[in-house]
C-alpha cells in the first residue's frame, strides 16, 4: 500500500513568502494573512525585527523567511519585537523556536524583547519564554 503524498513541504525545503503551499485544502478566497515583519535596526551587533499582526499557521512561514534572511547577515543578536502581535498560535510558537535554534546553529542569539500581555502569557504557559534566550518585557496592552 503506497502512502499518500504529504501536502506540506519537507522540513529542509526552502521557505517562501507564498502562503498557498503552506495551507493546502483551504478555500482560495481566504483573505491574505495579516502579518508584517519589519527590520527596524540593522547593525553588526543586532537586528531588530518588529512583528505586526497574527502569527499563526498561515503567517509563520513569513516570519521564518524574514528570520532566515536576517540570519544570513550573521548579526551578533536578533531581537524579535512581538509587542504588536495580536494572536500567537502553535505554528507561531514553532516558528519562534525554529528561529532560536537556527540562531544557535550559526552562533547568533535570537530573543524576544517585548510582547503584548496575551502573547506574553502564551509564551509563559508553554515554557517558550524560558527558551527564547532573553527576558521578555511585557509591552502592556491587550
Amino acid at each position: 500500500m503506497s502512502s499518500p503524498e504529504h501536502p506540506y513541504p519537507p522540513p529542509d525545503a526552502p521557505v517562501t513568502a507564498e502562503f498557498g503551499p503552506f495551507c493546502p485544502g483551504l478555500p482560495a478566497d481566504l483573505p491574505v494573512p495579516d502579518l508584517e515583519v519589519h527590520v527596524d535596526v540593522r547593525t553588526p551587533a543586532a537586528h531588530i525585527l518588529r512583528v505586526v499582526g497574527e502569527l499563526d499557521i498561515a503567517t509563520a512561514p513569513l516570519l521564518r523567511t524574514a528570520v532566515a534572511e536576517v540570519l544570513s547577515a550573521r548579526p551578533a543578536r536578533i531581537v524579535l519585537d512581538l509587542s504588536s502581535v495580536r494572536f500567537l498560535g502553535s505554528a507561531g510558537l514553532a516558528a519562534l523556536l525554529d528561529a532560536v535554534q537556527g540562531g544557535e546553529r550559526l552562533g547568533v542569539v535570537v530573543c524576544v524583547s517585548a510582547a503584548s500581555k496575551a502573547v506574553h502569557r502564551i509564551l509563559q504557559l508553554t515554557g517558550v519564554a524560558e527558551l527564547v534566550g532573553c527576558e521578555i518585557v511585557d509591552a502592556g496592552g491587550g
